[in-house]
């Protein structure tokens, strides 16, 4: 699933301090179809420092549809298979 922030961000930072700027984004590890195109799947954060300057959403770029029998039960084995090697 190809993700994207819903608007464009601009920020403006005190000069010299583009070093002391982070941003990290969450999202669920295991995403499941059917998924909505602009459907919220996690947010980013930006700081600068220990101040946010910058929270938003993080949105599906295009639908995902759900896939057929056998695509699920490949899909459920995948994750069975990664799930015990993770552990």
């Amino acid at each position: 699933v190809d993700l994207a922030i819903q608007e464009e961000v601009y920020v403006t930072i005190p000069r010299g301090q583009a070093e002391a700027m982070t941003a990290t984004v969450d999202v669920d590890e295991i995403i499941q179809a059917p998924v909505q195109e602009s459907q919220v799947m996690g947010v980013v954060n930006v700081m600068l420092g220990n101040e946010m300057i910058y929270s938003g959403d993080v949105v599906a770029v295009q639908e995902v549809a759900e896939g057929g029998a056998f695509k699920r039960f490949v899909d459920w084995i995948s994750l069975m298979f990664n799930d015990s090697f993770s552990e």
